[in-house]
């Protein structure tokens, strides 16, 4: 048989037809389930069409419609409408009659091919006005004279329509030329000749299935058409098992799952190339394909249009390196140049990110009376010769070897909130997750305000989740193009052809979409966090574990947080670290390991100044204290602001009592003042400490202005009397050393365990007083079950544990190597052991309007001969967060009186 030679070209299709059918007459031409027919019954039966069409129809410039439920017998009409010398419009049969009636309306088609009455049923409610030719009513064998037009490589030999699912379809006008350029490329990429079987499984109506079909016939080869639509893929790899397919063409999302659907030992030995496109492929993709193949098996990878037909492809051999993720669009075909462009139609450099455009004689002519359309799609070459420019509406970008990179459709661009996405990128990016299968991303816009939302197939369920997605995407994408919501589906919608029909995806869960149990903040620096995510995303509460992404935050949403956060804390956040740290806690333990210089005891905020310097202990050993560079920006700028850490921040070892707590931080307060007069505050544990370093500094002679108490409740009364029992023991006598150690330490547990109940107990008390009815009868059955279930469990442990022979044994001490216990419980102990001595210094006790206790002054009137109140609003953590302005204005206050005291003291 001839070759495919390139001269050709310049002819027409029934002219590269003809010499084929002469030199393989009795060859298989196409084979289906009822029918196989020789090139020469082909040609004869198109001869006859050919004949019947140039009766039937009005003048050559008026298209005619083709359609038929049988494939060869859509295929034989074609050529014969190109034999007769006019031009076609093939149309799919699985359209809605609605879509086939605006197509025929916007062709104005003057005649239709068509078979059976099924197929001229299905445009029972197009509105055809035109005349029907029926092929099924004709002798189709029956020797003919055919119709010898005058055919050249310009002549229109086709309309073809696009097949989106939304919009009003357009015509792509294809002419001879178009055609022939394709299918040459083709029987060359894939090497096709006589001994193949090409397969075609989508309809000659798109651009892909034509170039199949043409591929095969002008090649030589047998052509097999299989509907996969109505066979479904279950039987697809028996019959290409079954009829030996040597060259397999597909839509990649057709190939993806049909390996996912076959069982482990399934393999394709027949077939030796793979053509696939109309979607992107991945590196899994060809993975999975391969270990279904002859080893030496080709996979083509291509990219083209219906305006340009073939622009790029990439081949895909046994020793090619896959590239990772989304195989790259490939190489441009023989008289394709391809440009990247940019919005004022000047080519961009390599790399560089712009529109695709294709330059070449090859291209269709334009669309189908749209003239202003052909004008802003299409532009001539000053080099003259028939080359033109096409722009694709793809973006996309080169490297430098050439090589095509496409990101996705120029309309599919998301705009959110000002940055430019391409979907495509981040659909590259999922593709790459081992567990993900197939993925789309699109924009949603319901409340005026565009998101991205991430649909993904994962291969196995439940398949992987939205928060490890999201840091899947994190890792290597920006902030602004991680979706705001992941949608699992068992399959993603495709349109007639096999494409990604985004307008059937459902629709995705509302935003702002929260955690199943809500986690309160546990720390000041979680809550401040907190505080300022519900101002910006205007939700209530926000938890600890409600993540910013899901909540709706994007990369404007991002910096506003940032910039928020340091104008109200003072700190300073990385957008990366948020990338990395999702949830309100992972951003506070983030901000916390940021701030490794505050492992030093005390960080000067704010040295120098004429006012006197205050030293705090912000008593937060979760969160870090990073709620007082707020306070900071808050106070007297002329006020040196020294804050000081509570004990084990740095991972140390916590010491046991308030007293060593104290004896250490002095000692760091000393190397930054060694001298007086002195300002101390805490908060919570850290009042306790500052009052002790206050009382130890009085004790020495210095001036203690005033020690402020920000909500700390006193030590419990009752506990000087346990101490002191607990140092009686040690001198009763007839006792062993061990046994005085024991009993003393007991009464230590006793006592611990006693002002612990006791501040619990009386705060709750306060608060059932106060709360309805119903609320008390909840906390009344609990505590009831709590009893109950405790009294069983002491006499479980009675009955199964003998009674100890010596009363005051002390357990053994723990293994060498033991982690510490928990630095909270370390400071609970010290706390209940605390029981300060007598100090006549001025006190100042912050109280959070909000505190459940009932004692104005938190029992500090108790242990104190003076205690001066205020209130301030919050409660027990938003008194130092959410309204750090008003604490940081009485705190002020109290800390100028402090000065103005310490002055008039100086005072001669």
């Amino acid at each position: 048989m001839n070759l495919f030679t390139a001269g050709e070209v310049e002819g027409s299709v029934p002219a590269r037809f003809a010499r084929v059918a002469a030199a393989r007459a009795g060859a298989l031409a196409i084979v289906t389930e009822g029918e196989r027919l020789t090139y020469a019954q082909l040609d004869r039966r198109s001869d006859t069409l050919a004949a019947a069409v140039a009766r039937a129809s009005g003048p050559t410039d008026t298209p005619v419609a083709v359609i038929a439920s049988e494939p060869a017998a859509t295929i034989a009409a074609m050529l014969a409408v190109w034999k007769a010398g006019r031009f076609c419009v093939p149309l799919d049969g699985a359209l809605p009659p609605a879509r086939l009636a605006v197509i025929l309306r916007d062709a104005e088609a003057g005649l239709l091919l068509a078979d059976g009455a099924t197929a001229a049923g299905r445009l029972s409610g197009a509105s055809f006005d035109g005349h029907v030719l029926r092929m099924d009513e004709m002798d189709l064998d029956a020797p003919v004279a055919p119709p010898t037009p005058a055919l050249t490589a310009d002549t229109l030999a086709c309309l073809l329509y696009t097949s989106g699912s939304t919009g009003e379809p357009k015509g792509v006008v294809r002419t001879h030329r178009n055609l022939l350029h394709r299918a040459r490329c083709a029987v060359a990429s894939l090497a096709i000749g006589p001994d193949d079987r090409v397969s075609a499984l989508h309809s000659p109506a798109f651009g892909a299935g034509l170039r199949d079909v043409l591929a095969a016939l002008l090649g030589g080869a047998t052509l097999l058409p299989f509907d996969v639509r109505s066979a479904g893929l279950v039987p697809l790899a028996a019959w290409i098992n079954r009829e030996r397919i040597t060259v397999l063409c597909a839509v990649v999302t057709t190939l993806r799952r049909l390996v996912a659907s076959l069982p482990p030992d399934e393999r394709f030995p027949s077939v030796r190339a793979i053509r696939l496109g109309s979607e992107p492929l991945f590196d899994t993709d060809v993975e999975h394909l391969r270990a279904r193949l002859a080893p030496d098996c080709l996979i083509i990878a291509g990219y083209g249009a219906s305006e340009a037909s073939g622009i790029v492809e990439y081949r895909i051999g046994a020793g090619t390196p896959l590239p990772r993720g989304r195989v790259p669009a490939g190489y441009p075909l023989e008289g394709v140049e391809i440009l990247v462009l940019d919005e004022a139609g000047t080519t961009l450099e390599v790399g560089r990110v712009g529109e695709v455009a294709v330059r070449s004689r090859y291209l269709s002519p334009g669309y189908w009376r749209r003239p202003d359309r052909t004008r802003a799609q299409f532009h001539g070459d000053a080099a003259g010769a028939g080359v033109r420019t096409y722009r694709t509406g793809d973006l996309g970008r080169l490297a430098p070897d050439g090589c095509l990179e496409v990101l996705g459709r120029q309309d599919q661009q998301v705009k959110v909130r000002g940055y430019l996405v391409h979907p495509g990128e981040i659909e590259r990016r999922l593709a790459e997750h081992p567990e993900i299968r197939e993925a789309a991303v699109v924009g949603w816009a319901e409340t005026g305000e565009t998101r991205l939302v991430a649909y993904v197939v994962p291969t196995a369920r439940p398949g992987p989740t939205e928060a490890a997605l999201r840091r899947f995407v994190q890792s290597s994408l920006p902030a602004y193009m991680v979706p705001s919501a992941f949608v699992s589906l068992e399959a993603l919608p495709v349109t007639g052809n096999g494409k990604l029909d985004r307008a059937a995806l459902p629709s995705p869960p509302a935003e702002g979409a929260r955690p199943a149990v809500f986690v309160p903040p546990l720390n000041p620096i979680e809550h401040q966090i907190a505080q300022i995510w519900e101002d910006l995303f205007d939700v209530r509460p926000v938890g600890a574990s409600d993540d910013f992404a899901a909540l709706g935050g994007d990369s404007l949403l991002a910096a506003a947080f940032i910039a928020e956060l340091e104008s109200r804390c003072g700190l300073v956040l990385s957008p990366s670290a948020l990338l990395e740290a999702g949830t309100v806690a992972e951003v506070a333990a983030r901000l916390v390991r940021d701030q490794a210089s505050a492992h030093r005891p005390l960080v000067a905020l704010r040295e120098g100044g004429a006012r006197t310097p205050f030293f705090y202990l912000h008593g937060d050993y979760n969160g870090g204290g990073l709620y007082c560079r707020a306070l900071a920006h808050r106070l007297d700028p002329e006020r040196a602001f020294y804050v000081i850490h509570p004990h084990g921040v740095d991972g140390r070892a916590v010491p046991d009592t308030i007293e060593e707590m104290a004896a250490e931080r002095l000692a760091a307060i000393r190397v930054a003042r060694p001298r007086g007069p002195y300002l101390l505050g805490g908060y919570c544990n850290g009042a306790l400490v500052a009052l002790e370093i206050a009382r130890r500094l009085s004790a020495e002679g210095e001036r203690v202005e005033v020690t402020v108490l920000v909500d700390a409740h006193a030590p419990v009364p009752g506990r000087r009397a346990l101490l002191r029992a607990s140092d009686s023991v040690r001198g009763l006598p007839g006792l062993s050393t061990e046994q005085r150690t024991a009993l003393s330490a007991g009464i230590d547990r006793l006592s611990e365990w006693a002002a612990g109940r006791f501040q619990y107990y009386e705060s709750r008390l306060h608060g059932f007083r106060r709360a309805p009815w119903d609320v008390r009868a909840r906390w009344v059955a609990r505590a009831l079950a709590g009893v109950a279930g405790g009294a069983a469990r002491g006499v479980r442990r009675a009955l199964r544990s003998p009674r100890p022979a010596e009363v005051f044994h002390l357990p053994p001490p723990p293994p060498s190597g033991e982690p510490p216990r928990h630095r909270r419980h370390v400071y609970r102990r010290a706390f209940r052991r605390y029981a300060p001595t007598a100090y006549d210094g001025r006190v100042v006790l912050l109280r959070a309007a909000d505190d459940p206790s009932h004692r104005r002054d938190l029992g500090w009137s108790r242990l104190l001969p003076s205690v001066e109140v205020h209130v301030i609003p919050g409660e027990h953590l938003t008194c130092i967060t959410r309204h750090v302005g008003e604490f940081a204005t009485r705190l002020e206050e109290v800390l100028r009186s402090a000065d103005d005291t310490s002055r008039q003291g100086e005072e001669p």
